[in-house]
């Protein structure tokens, strides 16, 4: 099977997919296709509608990655899966459960260190 030669079309494309969801998602749900957007923009690339096929393509792939093992998000905070991380840093062991509580002046803290 010969290699196909990719085009700029289709770097873009996967480029753009690949930013559908902002990588601060897991820390912010709210507004997160707005600063996907945002962060597109900043590329320089055209954002494609919301009915546009890449979209769709790239929102199938990701949420199958996501929702096989994540809980979705409800109003419910106990049954939701997502979590404020900003006001409520908190790790959860995926298998045991545990909780690992951040504490966030340790957090402030080494940042300032690295910083």
């Amino acid at each position: 099977m010969p290699f196909e030669k990719r085009n700029e079309t289709y770097w873009k494309n996967k480029f753009i997919s690949y930013l559908h969801d902002p990588f601060d998602k897991v820390m912010e749900l709210k507004g997160h296709e707005n600063r996907a957007k945002e962060i597109i923009k900043k590329f320089g690339e055209q954002v494609p509608n919301r009915d546009a096929d890449i979209w769709k393509i790239a929102d199938g792939i990701a949420s199958g990655f996501e929702r096989g093992t994540f809980p979705g998000y409800s109003e419910d905070s106990t049954k939701n899966g997502f979590i404020d991380f900003a006001k409520d840093p908190v790790i959860t062991h995926p298998i045991q459960g545990r909780h690992i509580k951040i504490d966030t002046n340790q957090l402030r803290l080494f940042a300032k260190t690295c910083g």
